[in-house]
């Protein structure tokens, strides 16, 4: 057994990888001074390869790389690495994020010292600003958050807690404190957290809401979700999938893969509140989420990205 199995699943992203896994020799090296030992899994998405796999085993001996014979989605190859990996800690890592030296063995080591945190991140810093990247610091998307936040309530009325609940942007960012849920970008795991739900991620989705599915189900579980900021990440954030601001110049998605990824966002999206939060609500307030869901994705689809 290790200490941490760090999983990077890639979807056309090779030139990002290679950053990526650069970045990581540098923490090995922390690591290895901490006296904590690791193994890393990439696992390439890419239908009909992108030269991704040939790379990691060229030029990267101590990485694992796995290549499903079609793109079988973000949790479904997360949960390819989860069974062949031994570590202590699961770590799902996004290609297009660099690691600094210290942030590995210290999340180990805050990890080890919080026996009530399931699931933990760091301070996830967008390149393109240098600030936190928000969809690492998230709320739950209920009703009443959500309709905050797409009526942009929460950037106005900034720190406040009844209009601030979708990113929790009332918390201390300065300080350790719960979350939600944080994002696969730097989503840190413990092995009996996962096993609690089943030990796997959930394969009901394909790309987005898995990470917030996991979160949810971990802290029914009673374990703590956390944030942690004395360490950081850097995320370039939407490389594979071209949706994204940040990056959408330099992304190399095509306007079909872009399509596919907002309708995707979108309906997993949808599928996490049906499994958790529709229950919750009338059917009334339930038909008005539908709706707010298909309108975002007319939006998205027609002014921002095709």
């Amino acid at each position: 057994m290790v200490d941490i199995s760090i999983i990077i699943l890639n979807y056309k992203a090779k030139e990002w990888v290679k950053k990526n896994l650069d970045a990581l020799r540098l923490s090995q090296q922390k690591l290895a001074q901490s006296g904590f030992s690791w193994e890393v899994f990439v696992i390439d998405n890419s239908e009909g390869g992108d030269g991704t796999i040939e790379m990691v085993s060229r030029e990267y001996q101590e990485v694992i790389p796995v290549a499903p014979l079609k793109n079988i989605g973000f949790p479904r190859g997360n949960n390819l690495a989860v069974s062949l990996s031994t570590g202590r800690y699961i770590l799902l890592l996004n290609p297009d994020s660099i690691v600094e030296e210290e942030t590995l063995p210290e999340m180990i080591r805050y990890m080890d010292s919080r026996k009530d945190v399931g699931i933990s991140t760091c301070k996830v810093v967008l390149a393109s600003s240098g600030n936190v990247d928000m969809s690492s610091h998230r709320g739950f998307p209920t009703p009443w958050n959500s309709l905050t936040y797409y009526l942009g309530l929460e950037e106005l009325v900034a720190h406040s807690k009844l209009f601030g609940g979708y990113h929790l942007t009332w918390k201390d960012m300065s300080n350790e404190h719960e979350i939600d849920s944080c994002s696969g970008t730097f989503m840190m795991m413990r092995r009996e957290a996962l096993s609690d739900i089943g030990g796997k991620f959930s394969e009901d989705y394909f790309m987005y809401a898995e990470d917030i599915d996991t979160c949810y189900r971990v802290k029914e579980k009673g374990w703590k979700v956390t944030y942690y900021p004395r360490v950081k990440v850097l995320h370039y954030k939407g490389i594979s999938s071209g949706i994204k601001k940040e990056t959408r110049e330099i992304s190399k998605a095509t306007a079909f893969h872009r399509r596919e990824m907002i309708q995707a966002f979108w309906s997993d999206n949808k599928l996490f509140y049906d499994k958790h939060l529709k229950k919750k609500y009338n059917p009334l307030i339930n038909f008005l989420i539908y709706l707010a869901i298909w309108l975002q994705v007319k939006i998205a689809l027609m002014r921002r990205y095709i």
